[in-house]
């Protein structure tokens, strides 16, 4: 029984600096994430549109079989007419980097721009 005793000790300090190590990775890996300051629709490849997210709003997509809808600094596509409806499923997002697809109507809903202070929409 003493040759299971130092094993568990260091099993348990293992366990505890892997957790350890998991919750600072995540402070670093959120804190990493900038808040988006646009959304630029794409359809096909090709930029269509380009919406602030200072400025609340429904918007159509390629006449109406999508609609995107901002609120409060953040997106989703908030109708479809495709089949599966994964990207309405997917929610809110409003980070730089962050992309919505809906591949059977072949858009692409991005946030871009780390800084909230762009003021316009094209």
């Amino acid at each position: 029984m003493s040759r299971k005793h130092p094993t568990l000790i260091r099993d348990i300090v293992l366990i505890i600096a892997v957790l350890m190590a998991g919750v600072v990775l995540l402070f670093v890996l959120r804190g990493r994430n900038k808040e988006g300051s646009y959304v630029v629709v794409m359809f096909q490849n090709e930029e269509k549109a380009r919406y602030s997210l200072a400025l609340d709003g429904v918007y159509d997509i390629n006449d109406g079989k999508n609609v995107i809808e901002i609120l409060d600094g953040k997106v989703r596509m908030h109708d479809a007419d495709c089949p599966d409806r994964y990207c309405v499923r997917q929610g809110w997002i409003e980070y730089d980097g962050q992309s919505i697809i809906c591949l059977p109507n072949m858009i692409t809903v991005m946030v871009s721009g780390g800084d909230r202070t762009v003021d316009f929409v094209l």
